[in-house]
């Protein structure tokens, strides 16, 4: 899970959008048939990690990139909506795979 604290309940379809902003309450449009599978324990899904960070600061100064020179990763793509990654978070994906071995990249949030 992304380093915020969040709780998961269902709302009607049709809440008042004034009634989720007085509350502060952010809705997602994911629905519950989509969170009751845990796709990141799927065998073949690669590892996604968030960076903290000193960590993000150091891999922009070793490879002298910036957020936007990272390859991107949807906030609507699986991994990141059911990890509840949000725009701007850097993300580090190992790949375990037999005929590269370990194979690290690092995805932006957009």
């Amino acid at each position: 899970m992304a380093s915020r604290s969040s709780l998961l309940f269902s709302l009607p379809p049709r809440c008042d959008p004034r009634a989720l902003k007085a509350t502060g309450v952010e809705r997602d449009g994911g629905s519950i048939q989509s969170r009751l599978v845990n796709i990141t324990k799927h065998v073949l899904k690669p590892k996604h990690e968030v960076l903290t960070v000193e960590e993000k600061v150091k891999l922009q100064k070793d490879y002298n990139v910036v957020d936007s020179h990272l390859p991107l990763m949807l906030e609507s793509d699986a991994v990141a909506h059911y990890q509840g990654f949000r725009q701007g978070t850097v993300v580090k994906v190992t790949y375990d795979n037999e005929l590269t071995g370990n194979h690290v990249t690092y995805r932006c949030i957009f």
